[in-house]
């Protein structure tokens, strides 16, 4: 049996498989409409746009510059299989959770058309969102000051320096912080965009203006710290996340809509990459520039991780787990991310100079990295019960701003994730600190609205 007639029977057997998973998907999120989209059919949408076609023309051979690093085809096999099985797994996974907890898919079409519930007296939520802006503003004033006027990647940018130095400085302000990282990765950036989420939502309820004032302040807050170190991804995410907010919130979004900030959106990730990356317009609008990134560079990193993991390196046996977890099971010992390695191997002179970060890929290489296969067919079931729980638990609580901010969070952090690490799945400090600031808000709100004091005309 000749090698393309092997890939011809591995492409139907895949064909098959999506088709299949096609039917299980719409089972499970009763619709694949991406104006009506929540985690189900979002998981659809990324794997398939972000893996499965990607991994399947690399198993046909398609030439990328990561793949001559894949010398096995046992690698190219694992990887190839795992990617479309996973895709199968997720929608059949979610509907046996929803079996076992009697959840219909049409709670989420319900979901969208109920009305978002505030308190009567809205002072002491509009005091409780104040004290939280003004705590996030803080931290990115404290953000900014600490990278330095000379080493800012934002200011550095506009005075055209190389792209080079660009990079290098990106490094530094993402992962060579010289302040406090938990007021940077916790109040700056993570509950900055979090908190204009909940005061956007107020405002649309209440038609106030000083929520839309302060919703202004924390969306250009948002906006600056999700581009602080010219990341292209966390700005486009903080804008993708806001449209899911107002489709979360109720709202149904024009098509044109739609297609006009896709079009923005394309103009924008052109102009950073040709500015911040420094490519010429020949190379942005070649296969080899920001199609090949989004089709095949994410699907090329699953590939290296189980090149890597299984000929090159040992298994990481739960390293990558992160802190306080690491620091109870291994000691003061440092946390090993498999993107690190990674990237080690494939791009060791950019990592010595510190111009280049990780090289992730599907959640599937992190959990192969630390258990083999073993952690593949364990995340392939755990993460699918997260989204599914996910799915059902913000379905059926109470719908008011603070927790249709926390499932537009945790849809798109699930969903960036799949592209990230597993074991951000088994343990985020970052999550939990949303999850302890929603429900201290929400207490501070509740206990806050029986004071008297507060219901003053002079709050209103």
């Amino acid at each position: 049996m000749n090698f393309n007639l092997i890939n011809n029977l591995y492409l139907i057997t895949g064909i098959v498989i999506v088709f299949l998973s096609t039917y299980f998907y719409v089972k499970a999120a009763r619709t694949l409409n991406p104006l009506k989209i929540g985690p189900i059919s979002g998981a659809f949408y990324f794997l398939l746009i972000l893996s499965v076609i990607g991994t399947t023309f690399l198993m046909l051979g398609y030439s990328h510059q990561a793949m001559a690093f894949v010398r096995h085809p046992t690698s190219v096999v694992v990887a190839y299989f795992s990617t479309i099985l996973l895709f199968l797994a997720f929608p059949i996974v979610s509907l046996i959770i929803f079996k076992i907890f009697r959840y219909d898919p049409i709670e989420h079409e319900e979901y969208l058309k109920k009305d978002t519930l505030i308190h009567k007296n809205s002072n002491i939520e509009f005091i409780a969102l104040v004290i939280a802006s003004l705590i996030c503003l803080l931290a990115v004033l404290y953000t900014f000051l600490k990278i330095g006027i000379n080493n800012s990647p934002i200011l550095n940018l506009i005075k055209g320096t190389d792209s080079e130095t660009l990079a290098r400085l990106r490094i530094m302000a993402g992962n060579e912080f010289p302040g406090n990282q938990y007021i940077k990765n916790i109040f700056a950036v993570a509950l900055t965009p979090f908190i204009s989420f909940i005061t956007y939502i107020y405002f649309r309820k209440t038609k106030k203006k000083k929520w839309l004032a302060l919703f202004i302040i924390m969306f250009l807050a948002s906006n600056l710290i999700s581009f602080y170190n010219l990341q292209k991804a966390p700005i486009i995410i903080y804008w993708v996340s806001l449209i899911l907010l107002g489709i979360y919130y109720g709202d149904k979004i024009p098509v044109i809509l739609v297609a006009g900030l896709f079009v923005f959106a394309v103009i924008a990730i052109i102009l950073m990459y040709r500015f911040i990356v420094g490519l010429s317009f020949d190379q942005i609008f070649s296969l080899d520039g920001p199609i090949n990134r989004i089709l095949f560079t994410t699907p090329s990193g699953y590939f290296l991780h189980i090149e890597i993991f299984t000929h090159r390196a040992g298994l990481l046996n739960g390293k990558s787990i992160p802190n306080p977890i690491h620091k109870i099971i291994f000691g003061d010992s440092e946390i090993i991310r498999s993107g690190k390695i990674v990237m080690q191997e494939v791009n060791f002179l950019g990592a010595r100079a510190g111009t280049s970060g990780v090289y992730n890929g599907l959640f599937l290489g992190e959990a192969y990295a630390n258990y083999g296969p073993v952690g593949l067919l364990i995340s392939s079931i755990h993460v699918p019960i997260l989204f599914a729980l996910l799915n059902i638990i913000f379905n059926r609580i109470k719908k008011t701003p603070i927790t249709i901010a926390m499932f537009t969070y945790f849809t798109m952090n699930f969903l960036m994730t799949l592209y990230g690490g597993y074991f951000d799945y088994v343990f985020s400090s970052i999550w939990t600190i949303i999850i302890i600031v929603s429900l201290a808000m929400t207490l501070f709100i509740k206990i806050g609205s029986k004071i008297k004091f507060f219901n003053k005309k002079q709050f209103k």
